[in-house]
């Protein structure tokens, strides 16, 4: 069983989260392990998660906050997609808001290299 799983040091190298991340999403139910040895306590994660791990790290690297990277794969999984597709489009809403603002506009940008206003 252990030679397929992938233990939590080769998961974290190979998701981009954390140990302390796949920690905290293991307590938060988002990521559990799909087993974790009895006696040690050592957290195993099977091959098919390791695309289940790596989504948190690539919204979190977006600067999705955590609360709302929590909701997600529950509803990715079918239980409610409207509210991922939700929580996806005011994450972009709220990059276009930062990225005028940066850029000194308070209109969302056009293009990457050009405002409304610039």
């Amino acid at each position: 069983m252990e030679s397929e799983m992938r233990g939590i040091g080769r998961m974290a190298r190979d998701s981009g989260l954390s140990m302390s991340a796949l920690r905290f999403h293991d307590r938060a139910g988002v990521l559990v392990p799909d087993w974790v040895d009895p006696s040690s306590g050592c957290r195993w994660y099977a091959p098919e998660q390791l695309g289940e791990a790596r989504l948190p790290a690539r919204l979190r690297r977006s600067g999705m906050p955590p609360a709302d990277i929590r909701l997600v794969p529950a509803g990715w999984s079918g239980a409610d997609t409207d509210l991922v597709h939700k929580l996806l489009e005011a994450h972009l809403r709220r990059l276009e808001r930062e990225f005028s603002e940066a850029r000194g506009c308070s209109s969302p940008p056009r293009s990457p290299t050009r405002c409304a206003r610039c």
